[in-house]
């Protein structure tokens, strides 16, 4: 609505009044100015689209997660890993595809500790599609106003060729020892 004031966005609502035989007698209407509201709604949903850019675009697998260890929100470094048409939120995450007993034990115990405030590190193998991936997980207890940790920021890095470049390292000091 362009008024004297500038332009203006309006609210609705139309109530039916009844009269005693329960038919509409009057038909009552309000409005309001939700200028300010659409605004600010606006400005959170432009700033929430650059957070999701902002996360979506690395190839680290980022989330958030419950203290239990729910996922709540993922990047599409995660979202990747699952078949088109279903989604990893809701999931737990040692439930992940390609984790093994061990990751998941890994997993859980990081949980735990990290729902306990710890921030936890540690490196764990995932078989996605049978082949062997290592990443180096990070869990980060995030607190609210209280100090009480209500979720956990879970990020993995794939650590999977700095890896096999250490194995290469080592094989090659070993050889070299054996010459000396």
């Amino acid at each position: 609505f362009d008024g004297p004031m500038g332009r203006i966005t309006l609210d609705f609502g139309y109530t039916p009044l009844f009269n005693t035989a329960g038919e509409v007698a009057l038909i009552f209407a309000e409005s309001r100015d939700v200028t300010e509201l659409k605004a600010a709604q606006a400005k959170i949903d432009e700033t929430e689209r650059l957070y999701r850019t902002l996360l979506d675009c690395t190839q680290l697998r980022q989330g958030m997660l419950t203290i239990d260890g729910e996922i709540l929100v993922a990047n599409q470094a995660v979202r990747a890993i699952y078949p088109a048409g279903t989604s990893p939120v809701g999931t737990i995450i040692w439930d992940c595809p390609g984790f093994d007993a061990q990751a998941r034990q890994w997993l859980r115990d990081g949980i735990r500790r990290a729902g306990a405030g710890e921030i936890v590190r540690g490196e764990v193998c995932s078989r996605e599609n049978g082949v062997g991936t290592w990443f180096e997980f990070t869990l980060t207890p995030v607190a609210d106003a209280t100090g009480a940790v209500t979720m956990i920021a879970a990020e993995a890095r794939d650590v999977t060729e700095l890896k096999a470049a250490q194995a290469k390292a080592l094989k090659a000091e070993k050889l070299y020892r054996t010459l000396v």
